[in-house]
């Protein structure tokens, strides 16, 4: 078999998640997930990833749909069908990375206020004995709500990486790590806290098992959130704006109300 054949089986076997895990690689050389949206800005519209990725699923799509002997209805319903998926798995990497670069402009400043707001606290009970309750019972609430907030979107981004791209890591590695090590300090901060037992006054443990299962139980619906905003980005775009329009109003519903709009498209 030639070189030529050889790459044109290759191709002909290129589903959308192949070619998107191949784009992503492709992207994450870049140096930050604010770099490649530079990149995208000066950019072509032939080198845009979603045009890129259309553009290979139909010439794959049709390869196949060939050698299977479809019929050209068959054929082009396929190539849709692919094209959305391909489109879909791109939204959602890149949702995924503006969540995490908006969630780190408020995850590192608001470890940093924790850092510093234990630390002139303890050294007021310590050299003076003077313990600030009400400002004890609000550093711990503040940290709680950062400590699951940050939890959830790490393992909401973990579930995302297994479910839908076979593992591999789509997060841009600088925002992931910051992402990480913010949870890493803020936990160390809650194992200080707890130390503390013996010598507060007033102290209630910080219990990380069991925020950690409280998170687990979250992951679901939060993970949904992120996946319908791709999917409804996904058929807008395909002229389709009453689905588009049913995945975002689902997420406007009360709890008690909330449902997945379309449990079938998962893509699995």
């Amino acid at each position: 078999m030639t070189l030529k054949s050889r790459v044109a089986n290759i191709e002909a076997s290129l589903t959308p998640k192949q070619a998107v895990l191949e784009w992503l690689e492709e992207a994450r050389e870049f140096a930050s997930f604010a770099a490649y949206l530079t990149s995208l800005a000066n950019a072509s519209l032939f080198e845009a990833p979603r045009v890129r990725m259309a553009k290979r699923v139909e010439e794959s799509t049709l390869r196949i749909s060939k050698a299977n002997g479809a019929n050209k209805e068959a054929a082009a319903r396929a190539v849709l069908e692919a094209q959305k998926q391909s489109d879909f798995l791109v939204r959602l990497v890149l949702c995924v990375n503006e969540r995490l670069l908006s969630e780190s402009e408020r995850n590192v400043p608001s470890v940093e206020l924790l850092v510093e707001q234990r630390a002139r606290m303890a050294e007021q009970f310590d050299k003076h004995r003077v313990f600030e309750s009400e400002g004890w019972e609000w550093w711990r609430k503040i940290l709680l709500l950062n400590l699951v907030r940050m939890l959830r979107l790490q393992a909401v981004i973990a579930a995302i990486c297994t479910k839908y791209y076979d593992g591999h890591r789509i997060s841009f590695g600088e925002k992931q790590a910051e992402l990480d090590g913010c949870i890493e300090k803020t936990e160390l901060l809650a194992a200080v806290y707890n130390s503390r037992k013996e010598s507060f006054p007033s102290w209630e443990a910080i219990d990380l098992a069991s925020l950690r299962r409280d998170v687990k139980s979250q992951v679901p619906r939060a993970m949904r959130e992120l996946v319908d905003l791709a999917r409804a980005q996904m058929h807008a775009a395909f002229g389709e704006p009453e689905v588009a329009h049913r995945l975002v109003q689902a997420h406007v519903l009360s709890s008690e109300d909330w449902r997945p709009s379309d449990p079938s498209a998962d893509w699995d």
